[in-house]
This record gives C-alpha cells, structure tokens and sequence, in this order.
C-alpha cells in the first residue's frame, strides 16, 4: 500500500507542479484504531454528506489497509504503478478544480 500510496502522490505533485499548485506533503498515517476511537468521532459532525459517504465506503476496506504483516505470495502480478500514475494524472486533469486544492489544517 505504501507503494501505491507513494505513486499516487508523486503522479498528483506532478501534476500541480505543471499547473503551478503547491506540492502535497505525504500524510502521516494513522492505526485503524486510533481512526476509528480518536479522529472520526470527531471529525463526522464536521464532514458533508459526500465526504461522510466517501468514509464510510472506505471502512469495506478498513481491514486490509491495517495489515502490517503482508500476505505470503501465491501467485505474482505485474506491477500496477506505472497505471496507478497514469491513472492519477488522468484523474487530476478530468476534476482539475478538485486537484487544485490546496488542504487546509481542520478546524472544528
């Protein structure tokens, strides 16, 4: 996931370096628990319906994202970044507004 996540920000920051927005910074990450019993509690009275729709869709794949032991191999894939970025990009440049933003430190 690191990986997919790193591809995702590097393709984004491209992005917004050729269209003259701000580099995002890489998110620090947090455990499903401290998710679950510190930040969402809070943040849900504060978040509008599409994002707290987009939260708890996101929850379907709580489990997998928390595994800090990878799964043994059984069965090898070619690797996805160099789609993962193109995807990325084609993303940005389809919701250019929404790539454009620029985050902003949550206040309640």
């Amino acid at each position: 996931m690191a990986e997919a996540f790193h591809t995702i920000l590097a393709a984004l920051n491209s992005w917004r370096a050729e269209n003259g927005v701000p580099r995002l910074d890489q998110l620090r990450y947090v455990s499903a628990d401290q998710w679950n019993r510190v930040y969402l509690p809070f943040a849900r009275e504060y978040l509008d319906r599409a994002q707290l729709m987009r939260v708890t869709a996101f929850q379907a794949y709580q489990s997998y994202l928390s595994i800090t032991e990878p799964f043994e191999v059984t069965h090898r894939a070619e690797p996805i970044t160099s789609t993962l970025y193109r995807s990325m990009r084609r993303w940005a440049e389809t919701h250019a507004a929404t790539a454009r933003r620029v985050p902003r430190p949550w206040r309640p």
